[in-house]
């Protein structure tokens, strides 16, 4: 049984290509490596063959597998080959807390699929489906394939949701697909307004005497008729242009292209700008964005809640960064006014530098009157009454060095490693909401012990229960269990039967502790329908 409440530098990795550690790295040695492997349609993957150096080990049908590897500084490549999924490369990099505890790394493969096509002459009158050869068919994954003699043609690649085709002599046909059968695409005698473009693109080299451009991986090209499209290594990526297509380009660290391309165009080479920088945070603060409806005394509320306070920007600086992470969202800040309309900032800081948008603050009736709060709008500052739900989205929390010492986080996952937001997580008398990464923050302060009680719930899991000194650690991380994954006598549903879940059982026979549905069926060990003495002599049985 896997342990599954990870504290402070207890790491699970998720990885792409590489499993980074935190802490100080390993010196070298012998260390257990659990895999737990799945493609991106969020299927366990069995048999898949796992290699470090001349070692290898074979996935289950749940697809773990564990391997002890020599450890060498600097990190460990392995590779993982299995049976419809593309070859996944990684690096293993571990700390020195788990060359202890072991390391559990999640490799995601990408899944391939087999599409099969026939394409044929639509015919108008009598009847038969001659074969169309040499059409070429391009998946809207950038892949492509041409059809033989018999109009046939296959190609196993990754997920795609439709295709273009074109031939000599027919028009130019859009086509959604599927793996599961043969697709079968009729293309119609006529003109073919249609032709495949290479698009390549560049970014500049930048500290380099002259002017060096470079291919960018992985940028995204959005054609109007028939969408997405990315750039392979070399910045490349062959595009079915109808007539004449307007386009847009994105890549991280470039700023958004639009430009246009006719089917007439063979190759097209476009030439990124580097995005702008990114103010750095002020020194001493951070924060975060929160969407949704709230008035302004809620955010505040909720900031409070999180040990921090809604942002409060007072320079320059501060409202550069802050407009960098805001995504030209309107949101609330820190800001209120007295009935003699003097401003105000709710940490008690000066009241000097500000950044009204014209004609602004001008307690408008429009929507809600009296206007006496503020919010970023996107850019400039606008005031608004503190129950104006309708002209915001969400608010900003800010917490300075103090602040941060006084808070803990807790970020909670499945068994398979994914975070799950939505969860409620009540910490004695205080509940919080995960956000959409799992996580949700609690001030120390507000506490009423060091000692306190942990419950973690979401609909369609087993709730988890848990004991903790919050003194010990500033981070929690907790894997939820589907009811099925839990065994019996595992009360506390944290993976492990132990002392907790005696205790636990004790109270919920004595009434001080609530049981569930699922808790209840999990506490009737003995397997009677019962919850008794029974159960709890066998638990502590277990545990002994």
């Amino acid at each position: 049984m896997k342990r599954i409440l990870f504290v402070v530098f207890t790491i699970v990795f998720f990885l792409t290509s590489a499993v980074v550690c935190m802490g100080g790295e390993y010196e070298g040695g012998k260390c257990k490596v659990t895999f737990h492997v799945t493609n991106d349609n969020g299927d366990k993957v069995k048999n898949a063959v796992i290699k470090v150096g001349a070692d290898k080990t074979i996935t289950n049908s749940k697809g773990y597998a564990d391997m002890e590897i020599n450890y060498v500084k600097g990190g460990v490549n392995f590779s993982i080959e299995a049976d419809s999924c593309k070859s996944y490369e990684g690096t293993i990099f571990v700390s020195e807390d788990d060359a202890v505890n072991g390391v559990i790394i999640s490799p995601v493969m990408t899944k391939l699929y087999n599409y099969s096509f026939y394409v044929f002459t639509k015919v108008t009158t009598g009847s038969g489906m001659a074969p169309v050869s040499n059409a070429l068919i391009v998946l809207d994954n950038g892949d492509k394939c041409t059809t033989n003699s018999q109009g046939k043609a296959s190609i196993i690649t990754t997920h795609a949701n439709s295709c273009s085709v074109i031939a000599d002599g027919y028009e130019y046909m859009h086509y959604g697909i599927s793996p599961s059968y043969e697709n079968e695409i009729g293309l119609v005698k006529g003109e073919n307004y249609t032709g495949l473009v290479d698009f390549y693109v560049y970014g500049v080299k930048e500290n380099t005497k002259d002017t060096v451009y470079y291919p960018v991986e992985n940028a995204k090209i959005y054609i109007y008729e028939n969408g997405s499209h990315y750039t392979d290594e070399n910045g490349y990526a062959p595009i079915l242009i109808t007539d004449k297509s307007s386009f847009s380009i994105e890549a991280l660290g470039y700023e958004k292209y639009y430009g246009s391309v006719s089917y007439v165009d063979k190759r097209i080479d476009i030439y990124l700008t580097k995005e702008k920088e990114i103010p750095s945070q002020p020194e001493g603060h951070k924060y975060e964005v929160y969407y949704g409806s709230y008035s302004w005394s809620e955010a505040m509320s909720a900031c409070e809640k999180m040990g921090g306070h809604l942002a409060t920007i007072t320079s320059e600086d501060e409202q550069n960064y802050i407009m960098s992470i805001t995504g030209g969202a309107s949101l609330w800040i820190g800001g209120y006014r007295d009935d003699n309309y003097n401003w105000y900032w709710v940490t008690g800081e000066p009241w000097s530098y500000t950044n009204w948008g014209d004609g602004e603050p001008n307690d408008s009736d429009n929507v809600v009157s009296n206007e006496n709060r503020v919010a970023v709008w996107p850019e400039k500052w606008n005031d608004l009454n503190d129950n104006n739900i309708y002209e915001q989205s969400g608010f900003i929390c800010e917490w300075d060095d103090t602040e941060l010492n006084n808070i803990y986080k807790m970020t909670v996952f499945d068994n398979d490693g994914n975070t799950l937001d939505g969860v409620v997580v009540s910490v004695d008398n205080i509940s919080s909401t995960s956000d959409t990464n799992g996580t949700t923050v609690f001030n120390k302060n507000v506490m009423d012990n060091e000692i306190v009680n942990v419950r973690v719930t979401r609909e369609g899991y087993y709730t988890y229960l848990d004991t903790i000194n919050i003194n010990d650690t500033n981070e929690l991380q907790v894997n939820l269990l589907k009811p099925d994954e839990v065994e019996k006598g595992d009360v506390s549903g944290n993976g492990v039967i132990n002392n907790s879940d005696v205790v636990y059982m004790l109270k919920g026979s004595a009434g001080i502790l609530q049981f569930d549905d699922y808790q209840l069926n999990t506490a009737d060990i003995t397997g009677d329908g019962i919850f008794n003495m029974e159960d709890i002599i066998a638990v502590i049985n277990i545990v002994q």
